[in-house]
């Protein structure tokens, strides 16, 4: 089926939340190699956003 729809198949993130430590109780990612991934899907993102304002 066709939609005509714009998607973003790439990258993904999968976050599990568990007692491991990756989640501080502020809610901020404590592990740095975590922090780097994680920024560079939502740069990713930000400049699909931007390519599909139109």
């Amino acid at each position: 089926m066709f939609v005509d729809v714009a998607v973003l198949a790439q990258p993904e993130v999968f976050v599990q939340f568990k007692d491991d430590g990756l989640i501080d109780a502020e809610g901020h990612v404590a592990n740095e190699g975590t922090q780097k991934f994680l920024q560079g899907f939502v740069d990713r993102y930000v400049a699909w956003v931007k390519q599909h304002l139109g």
